[in-house]
């Protein structure tokens, strides 16, 4: 479960909040077809035990097999990644979670980690350098470099241009839709988001983060891209 709505402070809405990719899942799910392929071996070819035997090394391997894949299965599940107008949030846990947050007045640096591999898979890391502290090391991620674009935009005061400065000194954001891509799995979107489709969801995502690239090299105007934006948030 992600952030909900009374997680978020006074002016806070949540800009993205995504899960990590299901290539978490690939070690969990080949050892849990080994574990089968096991058991499968133990029954057929193990003749040298006797069939109780057989039996029970069988149901062994296949509960071994069953745990670690559920084990990884709900870790992946209950891992999320959120991205506020003011800051960033890991949470992990089903039953009792964990968070790992940073305002973003405090990050000093956003950094890509990628392998080769997952540089053909579109995967990667995002390393949040920290003014005060150690860096927040944020792995598995679809589309890095898309999410690292949305830090460095709120970062900048993106989401805030041309907001009024509303009371005790606090700008407010303008008004206008806030884009926020939940998955259609997701059991709790935030109160109002409604969920749609991963596939809508990483389309809509990579288009936001082309909008952005195209205005940082002033192919766009600013109020060019922001009416884009627009058009392509206004029906979720």
């Amino acid at each position: 479960m992600g952030l909900a709505r009374k997680d978020l402070g006074r002016d806070e809405e949540i800009v993205v909040e995504v899960r990590s990719h299901k290539g978490a899942l690939t070690f969990p799910l080949f050892f849990l077809l080994l574990c089968g392929l096991g058991a499968g071996a133990v029954i057929a070819f193990g003749h040298t035990l006797p069939l109780l035997g057989r039996q029970i090394a069988a149901i062994a391997l296949g509960a071994v097999g069953m745990v670690v894949f559920f084990t990884g299965y709900f870790r992946w599940r209950s891992r999320r990644i959120a991205l506020t107008t003011q800051r960033v949030v890991v949470t992990t846990g089903s039953f009792g979670t964990t968070s790992e947050q940073v305002r973003l007045e405090r990050i000093l640096e956003v950094h890509l980690d990628r392998r080769f591999f997952e540089r053909l898979a579109g995967r990667g890391s995002v390393i949040l350098d920290i003014e005060d502290g150690p860096p927040l090391f944020i792995d598995r991620l679809r589309r890095p470099e898309a999410f690292q674009r949305l830090i460095l935009r709120q970062m900048s005061g993106g989401a805030f241009e041309g907001a009024d400065e509303g009371a005790e000194g606090v700008r407010r954001p303008p008004p206008g839709p806030q884009v926020t891509v939940v998955y259609e799995d997701d059991p709790t979107p935030p109160a109002g988001t409604p969920a749609v489709s991963s596939t809508h969801a990483a389309s809509l995502f990579a288009r936001l983060d082309e909008l952005d690239g195209l205005e940082a090299s002033g192919v766009l105007s600013r109020q060019e891209a922001e009416e884009r934006r627009r058009q392509l948030t206004e029906g979720i």
